[in-house]
Formats: C-alpha cells, sequence, structure tokens
C-alpha cells in the first residue's frame, strides 16, 4: 500500500512539474554605440540622450549586454572618452546577493542614468568649446571603427555629428588646391585616406550614421560631397551608411 502511495504522489509531482510554465532563457543579445562628435566647429545638433538608448532595445529585451562610448574629434588623435557597460541579465544576475526580484531593473536604470549624464555633461562642455583651426576627421572615424572591432556584438552603431570638413595633412577643405581637388577629382583624395590603411576591411553589420545640419548652402554642397566619398569606402566594406540632419528616431 505504501508503495502504491510512493507511486502515485511521485506521478502527481511530475505530471505539475510538467504542466508548469517554464521560463525560457532570453537569448542572449549585444548592442555597441559609439558617438564621435566633432568639436573643431559649433555645432547646430548635438547627442541626444533618449535617442541613443532608444537604439539598444532594452525595453524588449532585458538580457542584452550594452556598450556606450563618447568621444570627440579635434585636431588631435588622443582624446577624452566616456565609456559605459551594461553586462547581460545572465551576467549581471550573479551580482544579485539578494535575490532582488528586481536587481536587472535597477542595473539597467543605472545604465540609462550613467549614459544620461555623460551626454549631458558632454552637451554643456561642448556648447562653450571654441572653435579648433584643425580637424582629424578621417582618422578619428576610421580608429573608432577599428577600436569597435574589439566587442563582437550583434549590433554595431557609430554615431558621427560632424560637417566632416577635413583639415589635417590628408586633405584641407579650407585650402583653394585641395577643395578643387575634392570637388573635380573625388577618388584622388579616397585613394589619400585609403593609402592610411586605416579603415577596416570588413564592417559587415555596422551601421554608420553621420549627423549634420548644414547652416547655408555652401556648407550643403560641401558636406554632400564628403559623405559621398565616405559612402563608397564604408559601403564598399559592407557597412549600412544612414546620412541625416538631426537625431533620428530609427535608422
Amino acid at each position: 500500500m505504501r508503495a502504491i502511495l510512493i507511486v502515485t504522489y511521485t506521478l502527481i509531482v511530475l505530471f505539475y512539474s510538467n504542466c508548469s510554465p517554464k521560463t525560457e532563457p532570453q537569448p542572449l543579445y549585444s548592442v555597441q554605440v559609439s558617438v564621435l562628435v566633432d568639436i573643431t566647429d559649433k555645432r547646430e545638433v548635438l547627442p541626444d540622450a533618449e535617442t541613443l538608448l532608444s537604439y539598444y532595445d532594452l525595453d524588449k529585451s532585458k538580457n542584452t549586454e550594452a556598450f556606450f562610448r563618447l568621444t570627440t574629434t579635434t585636431d588631435k588623435l588622443f582624446n577624452p572618452v566616456a565609456e559605459i557597460h551594461l553586462p547581460s541579465g545572465d551576467e549581471s544576475e550573479k551580482d544579485n546577493q539578494l535575490d532582488d526580484p528586481d536587481f536587472r531593473e535597477k542595473v539597467v536604470l543605472d545604465f540609462y542614468s550613467n549614459v544620461r549624464q555623460s551626454i549631458s555633461s558632454f552637451n554643456e562642455k561642448a556648447r562653450k568649446d571654441t572653435v579648433i583651426e584643425h580637424s582629424e576627421c578621417f582618422r578619428s572615424i576610421a580608429r573608432e571603427l577599428a577600436r569597435m572591432k574589439e566587442n563582437k556584438t550583434d549590433k554595431t552603431l557609430l554615431v558621427v555629428y560632424s560637417d566632416l570638413a577635413e583639415n589635417s595633412d590628408l586633405l584641407n577643405v579650407y585650402s583653394k588646391t585641395d577643395l578643387e581637388l575634392l570637388m573635380k577629382h573625388p577618388n584622388s583624395v579616397v585613394k589619400k585616406f585609403e593609402a592610411t590603411n586605416l579603415l577596416p576591411q570588413n564592417l559587415y553589420g555596422y551601421t554608420v550614421l553621420f549627423i549634420f545640419q548644414p547652416k547655408n548652402r555652401a556648407e550643403d554642397i560641401l558636406f554632400e560631397k564628403i559623405t559621398t566619398l565616405y559612402q563608397n569606402m564604408l559601403k564598399a566594406r559592407g557597412a549600412k551608411v544612414v546620412i541625416r540632419s538631426d537625431n533620428p528616431k530609427s535608422i
């Protein structure tokens, strides 16, 4: 009789165990967003925290690992950098020593807060910066893309706030000779850029978003000419290129 009861109890446990809903592990997903802001001239459009945070889609999957990086284009190649990392939900749960059911939510909110603070502080400082004579646009973009290769993420986005008006030993758009070269023989400029071997050869899965709002027609024409060069170089390597005059909600 006792054996029958044990068997019955075991069957009941197994039945309810199989019928009860199981929590499926969320798929691991990773996103990195790097923001490169040209501070050599005054920008009409600066980084918007809410727009940039929306690119992570954390409202859809709290398990996502996220990387955020903010740096500048100046007359130098080495500039201050702000980096913020959100580990995956599975990884951050290892620090949940008190089994707090809201622990991941709090970690994500901390990530949001840190990104917002970083952008707010940067924008406040950028509005006070003075104009810088030289601009290392190409090398800054190429090196940032190369650095992003270090993180193997599912979604990779570089956001560039710049007029792309190069003023370096590669090209000086403020020089009549170089400007004429850009306008009439753009392939010669591409060859100069390519000769540096700084751009990664494989950018499949990468999106590069250029944001600039021209003040006049001259700036508009110059920006269109330079972005065409970048489009050709980046698309040839598999990257998606988006050009906007504002902070787009989706790309």
